[in-house]
């Protein structure tokens, strides 16, 4: 039977966002190598500047600081946060600084961010 407990227990927010991070990784990662894109498409290639990379680092720590924060007060994971941790923290950091798909995701998000109009 499910309970509120039950729904919204750490135990079951965990394994959500964790495997919506991997599904995450794995769009990221099929869409890096192009698993799915048309023969033939066009590429292009960009050099990032300084205010991108900030941009990347800034969303970086944020990103590593929920997911710490999500693994350490997780107590169903005893015994395999340390494992849990060095995991998604590796892909974190494959995500934000290797993967130019999710790199310009995030750079779209933060520019868009940055140029909304507030009333």
């Amino acid at each position: 039977m499910l309970t509120i407990e039950g729904i919204f227990g750490d135990r079951t927010i965990f394994f959500l966002a964790e495997a919506s991070f991997i599904l995450v990784f794995i769009l990221a990662y099929s869409k890096e190598k192009k698993w799915f894109a048309p023969k033939g498409s066009a590429t292009l290639t960009v050099n990032r500047g300084e205010i991108s990379w900030q941009g990347l680092v800034m969303v970086y720590g944020f990103l590593s600081l929920i997911i710490l924060e999500l693994i350490s007060t997780a107590k169903h994971l005893d015994g395999y946060k340390t494992a849990i941790t060095i995991l998604d923290i590796s892909i974190l950091i494959y995500l934000c600084f290797f993967n130019g798909w999710f790199r310009n995701v995030i750079i779209s998000v933060v520019s868009a961010s940055k140029n909304m109009e507030e009333s």
